[in-house]
């Protein structure tokens, strides 16, 4: 039994795991990142982060290498943003 709750844990953390940046690229969505202290925000093409970090950074782990242009902070939390995402939040807003 151990080795088949063993194998379903591997896989539910491969599903639910944060896009890599690679996969970001392949997806054409973009990184939004934000200040959590004074709440900054910018939108980020992934390739200018691949050619600093590299493809196989997971998404929100990204921000501990950032630093916000308008604080300084170092507090800064970033998420994937797909296209047809934000599409769908604009119609909902309508």
């Amino acid at each position: 039994m151990g080795k088949l709750k063993n194998h379903y844990l591997v896989h539910q953390e491969q599903t639910l795991s944060s896009p890599q940046l690679g996969e970001l690229m392949d997806q054409s969505a973009r990184v939004e990142a934000w200040c959590n202290r004074c709440g900054h925000y910018q939108m980020m093409d992934p390739e200018h982060l691949i050619n600093s970090l590299g493809p196989r950074v997971r998404v929100p782990e990204i921000g501990v290498y950032m630093e916000c242009e308008s604080c300084s902070s170092k507090d800064i939390a970033a998420r994937p943003a797909y296209p047809e995402h934000n599409h769908l939040m604009l119609m909902a807003a309508e």
